[in-house]
């Protein structure tokens, strides 16, 4: 069996500190593309790599893979992509990989505030509940520290026939804040860019590259309050930047 590098680095920075939402499907208003990864030689599974079709407008997902197990919540620019991996896993008696997701669309100067939390935390839940896993993942204190209450961690080692392909990272924010976060792989087209929400846990996979290399960098991680006064053109510029 070949064996894959694994690299993870964190990056931090540190910051001062509307139309209502309509809700679309993945694939309604995205431009993308879904792409086969290998490991070696190994069928891994899928990259989806997408933006938005329209100018001016932001979109907040939320995607949960294969199980139900974990669950994510990203943001998606029109004039950048983003890219994120669904590995193979062993469920109930054969190789699986797919995933759902639920987005809501703001105009870019929305100003995010709690309603907004409560927003995304539902879409969590019915992403999940898809699977059948009805419930929102609180945080947790996990082994790598960020802050003094933003913890992540390499959760599980993916294998496709006795061949490691990736991980599943998680990452906690145990404050009363959002958390942004941009996570960048060796494997990634482009970035992810994470909005962990308070007392929120998300789940997400990194598979390897086609070598057997695995690097994660975490950047620009960093919490921001929620009075309506940051917007999500601001969040963008922060994440981006």
């Amino acid at each position: 069996m070949n064996k894959i590098l694994k690299i993870a680095v964190l990056s931090l920075a540190t910051v001062g500190l509307g139309v209502k939402a309509e809700t679309e499907t993945f694939d309604e208003l995205f431009n993308t593309e879904k792409t086969d990864q290998y490991v070696f030689s190994t069928h891994a599974g899928s990259q989806y790599t997408f933006k938005y079709k329209y100018d001016d407008v932001i979109s907040v997902c939320s995607t949960s893979q294969n199980d139900g197990y974990g669950v994510f919540t990203y943001m998606v620019f029109a004039d950048r992509s983003t890219s994120f991996d669904v590995g193979f896993e062993f469920i109930d008696g054969k190789y699986t990989a797919g995933h759902q997701s639920q987005c809501n669309r703001y105009q870019e100067h929305y100003p995010v505030d709690v309603s907004d939390i409560e927003t995304w935390k539902a879409d969590q839940i019915a992403v999940r509940t898809k699977y059948g896993v009805n419930s929102y993942p609180t945080a947790e204190t996990l082994d790598k520290k960020i802050s003094d209450r933003v913890t992540y961690e390499n959760n599980y080692e993916l294998e496709v026939e006795e061949q490691a392909v990736g991980d599943i990272y998680r990452i906690s924010n145990a404050t009363t804040e959002l958390l942004g976060c941009r996570i960048e792989t060796t494997n990634y087209t482009y970035p992810l860019y994470l909005l962990i929400l308070p007392d929120n846990m998300q789940t997400f996979q990194v598979l390897a590259s086609s070598d057997g290399s695995s690097n994660i960098k975490l950047k620009n991680c960093q919490t921001f309050p929620l009075t309506g006064e940051i917007t999500l053109y601001a969040l963008k510029q922060f994440l981006t930047d």
